[in-house]
């Protein structure tokens, strides 16, 4: 889910980012009487922006730090209700005991107000991939620290299971979900190379041992937090893409295709196409390489997600011609 995360100040809590226009004013001032009947904030001046989530920062009345999300649409609202319900699970699962401390805790929902809101706790750090906007160098480390702690879910959750088992839950609503919101992918080339890619994948994956573990489902470095010397992960967030039983090796393909896109610039759909052609990615900072029929699983999970968070995909040409297209054409030439 794409959020804007942004602060308010006086009782809900300093200033983080600027608010997103004259709309998200209003709405976190009613956001704010909601919250503090008796002492609603000020609040910082409106900037342009937009996202499907907003998130601001409240201290609270006990000065913890809370993190209020408001969805702004259904599909927002429905993903924020996914979220609250993986936390909810992740916070009762007792073989996560230490680790769980690096997720959000689900403080308070509600969710089925007029004004739905979701309360978290505040993890503290930095996103990771701020971090590496500005000291690109430090990639190898912050890859290494990011997977560490994404693989100690995998690890404490999973089994070892034949992919083939699973192939079905894994495939078959994430192409459902392309077909019907993009149109292009009703007809030829797009009708051709979906279904090719499912043919691919079923028959690729029919009998390969994978680790079917929690995972988070949308892992790159926008989702780690870490330390200010950036020497350890201190949160991980967004977990409405969540997955209980997903294939692990989802979330480490999704960390090395977001870093070479956060790095390089280099497109998914290009990464994706060339992991097709020559049999694996290689992404340097991550280490081992991601054979390609794990590159295809993984790019048919984060398409058919960000198709589901948010309408905007489905009318974005150029997330399309470089994300989607690319794929399902190379797909539509094979054999």
């Amino acid at each position: 889910m794409s959020e804007r995360i942004i602060a308010l100040p006086g009782p809900i809590a300093s200033l983080h980012r600027p608010l997103a226009g004259p709309l998200d004013a209003l709405t976190a001032r009613r956001l704010a009487r909601q919250l503090c009947p008796h002492d609603p904030p000020a609040l910082q001046r409106p900037s342009p922006g937009y996202s499907d989530v907003l998130v601001l920062r409240w201290d609270g009345e006990a000065g913890r730090p809370l993190a209020v999300k408001h969805p702004r649409n259904p599909r927002a609202l429905a993903s924020l209700t996914q979220e609250r319900d993986v936390l909810l699970e992740l916070a009762r699962d007792e073989r996560l005991r230490g680790w769980r401390s690096l997720v959000p805790e689900s403080v308070d929902s509600r969710l089925d107000a007029p004004l739905p809101v979701l309360l978290q706790g505040w993890l503290p750090g930095a996103p990771a991939d701020a971090l590496l906007s500005r000291y690109p160098q430090n990639a190898t480390r912050v890859a290494g620290l990011s997977l560490a702690a994404i693989r100690t879910l995998h690890r404490a959750t999973g089994r070892m299971e034949n992919a083939g088992d699973r192939i079905d839950d894994w495939i078959g609503p994430r192409l459902d979900v392309i077909t019907r919101q993009v149109r292009w992918c009703r007809h030829d080339p797009g009708a051709a190379g979906l279904a090719a890619v499912e043919r691919r994948l079923r028959e690729r994956l029919a009998h390969r041992p994978m680790l079917v573990a929690w995972i988070h489902g949308d892992f790159a470095a926008n989702n780690v937090l870490l330390s200010r010397d950036g020497g350890r992960v201190t949160g991980l967030v967004d977990w409405a893409g969540a997955s209980p039983d997903g294939p692990s090796e989802v979330d480490v393909c999704t960390f090395a295709l977001a870093l070479r896109w956060l790095l390089d610039r280099r497109p998914w759909g290009r990464q994706v196409v060339g992991a097709l052609r020559t049999g694996s990615l290689v992404v340097d900072e991550v280490g081992a390489e991601q054979p390609a029929d794990i590159v295809l699983l993984t790019w048919l999970w984060h398409v058919a997600a960000n198709l589901e968070k948010s309408r905007q995909f489905a009318r974005n040409r150029g997330w399309l011609l470089s994300v989607v297209v690319p794929v399902l054409e190379e797909a539509a030439g094979w054999p």
